[in-house]
């Protein structure tokens, strides 16, 4: 468990450091954000948005030195919205607990952190159409995402940004020509990072997510991944689709939020 969490963790890492590298300066001063990283843990801040989805610590792979949640605090100063730093649990000793609550941190919740092998093709039915777009397309797939999940217009260059690199690929599911599902896979070494799977309400219910998601692990599979990992809020619609095809949940990771406000 431990080996394959280094690589999932370490994968969605490097793949948030790149979301917040690619936009353009003035993108960035628009969403307000912010990204640096401490050796393979990325540190990202998106202070438009009040939440820790766009604001969170990841890719922890020992557990972490006093010093280091020192300067990620440091690079979270000034933000009024909360931030989350993210550690899988079999990092998590009572030293570090008490560090962190010292600190002010607290456990709101937790995602579950999913991985399957790609050498097994999903089955799937859908009547809806799944194609790769490229980079013309990253702002239609951008925007829905952000509609999907309810997130400010200005997030999404952070979501655009990496369609069309090397490393990555997204998919939209179409009703005739209307998008109404996302997916996408990020390629890192023999292993892939599922995210960005959203779809809207009324195409609920239609398999578009798990046509979305045999196509990723397809995709990881021919670019010559072993492992698919993702994670997701803990029992919600995504969670039920991981599990549903095939993912099993290596863990549940706690989110330790900091709230200035406290």
């Amino acid at each position: 468990m431990e080996y394959l969490s280094e690589l999932a963790e370490t994968t969605e890492a490097k793949a948030i450091f790149q979301m917040h590298s690619f936009p353009t300066e003035k993108e960035m001063s628009i969403c307000k954000g912010m990204v640096k990283r401490f050796g393979n843990i990325t540190a990202a801040r998106t202070d438009i948005f009040p939440g820790f989805s766009f604001s969170r610590v990841m890719g922890f792979t020992e557990i972490p030195e006093r010093n280091l949640i020192s300067e990620i605090m440091d690079f979270f100063k000034g933000r009024k919205g909360i931030y989350a730093i993210q550690i899988p649990p079999h990092l998590v000793d009572e030293k570090l607990k008490d560090f962190l609550t010292e600190k002010k941190f607290s456990v709101k919740n937790y995602w579950a952190r999913f991985c399957r092998d790609t050498d097994e093709d999903v089955k799937t039915k859908s009547d809806l159409k799944i194609r790769e777009i490229n980079a013309e397309e990253g702002k239609v797939f951008a925007g829905l995402v952000c509609s999907v999940f309810d997130m400010p217009s200005e997030i999404t260059p952070l979501v655009s940004s990496v369609t069309g690199k090397s490393d990555w690929k997204h998919f939209l599911a179409y009703d005739n020509d209307k998008p109404v599902a996302t997916g996408t896979v990020f390629i890192h070494g023999n292993t892939a990072w599922n995210c960005f799977a959203a779809s809207l309400p009324e195409y609920r219910g239609r398999g578009a997510q798990g046509a979305l998601i045999a196509e990723r692990i397809k995709a990881a599979r021919d670019a010559g991944c072993k492992y698919i990992t993702s994670e997701t809020h803990i029992d919600n619609e995504s969670y039920r689709n991981l599990l549903r095809y095939g993912f099993k949940v290596l863990y549940e990771r706690p989110n330790f939020v900091f709230d200035p406000a406290s």
